[in-house]
């Protein structure tokens, strides 16, 4: 999946917040094009963060967080009509659609998700950095037209969770560049 943060450190640089949206896009059977059924998950979550720093260096950000939040997923079957091979398989299906989907929601279930992360500083307010740690999901049955369905299965997005982060730090950029700018004013007026 894909996630984006807005990033918001404390002064004191020990802890930070961060407030994000995820998306996860999943086809289990995105390889086979000779498929005539299959079925994709897409899940939506919105977090919010809080890291604290262990470790008091410039580069380095060593620190547990934990995330609460609220996510979302939707699940699509498909069926494809068959019309390959003989003209009477073709016509057999001519008054059937070529594709069907059907759509099912859940409804949203708040999560809680506890682990650890590492981050280096590369370059002013650019963070590279690898986290992990455990979501425990509630969990929701699948809803057509608002009607719970009995008999569909149950979604629940507890596990391990472990994300690539590229940060940027908007307050340190922000400084950065104002000092550029500053140095610029100055030079001019000399």
């Amino acid at each position: 999946g894909v996630g984006f943060e807005l990033t918001i450190r404390a002064r004191d640089r020990g802890t930070y917040l961060s407030i994000g949206l995820n998306s996860l896009f999943a086809r289990p059977d995105y390889n086979n094009s000779n498929l005539l059924m299959g079925s994709e998950i897409r899940s939506f979550e919105f977090r919010i963060s809080s890291h604290f720093n262990l470790i008091n260096s410039r580069k380095w950000l060593l620190y547990p967080y934990y995330s609460i939040g609220m996510t979302n997923s939707t699940l699509t079957v498909y069926k494809k009509t068959d019309n390959s091979g003989s003209i009477v398989n073709s016509i057999s299906t001519i008054t059937t659609p070529d594709y069907y989907e059907k759509n099912y929601t859940a409804f949203p279930t708040p999560f809680f998700e506890l682990g650890g992360g590492l981050e280096r500083k590369f370059f002013n307010g650019f963070y590279v950095g690898l986290n992990g740690g455990y979501k425990l999901s509630g969990s929701q049955r699948y809803f057509e037209k608002y009607q719970t369905l009995s008999d569909s299965p149950k979604v629940s997005l507890s596990g391990l969770a472990i994300n690539f982060k590229l940060r940027f730090e908007l307050r340190e950029i922000l400084r950065w560049s104002g000092e550029r700018f500053r140095e610029k004013v100055n030079r001019g007026l000399n």
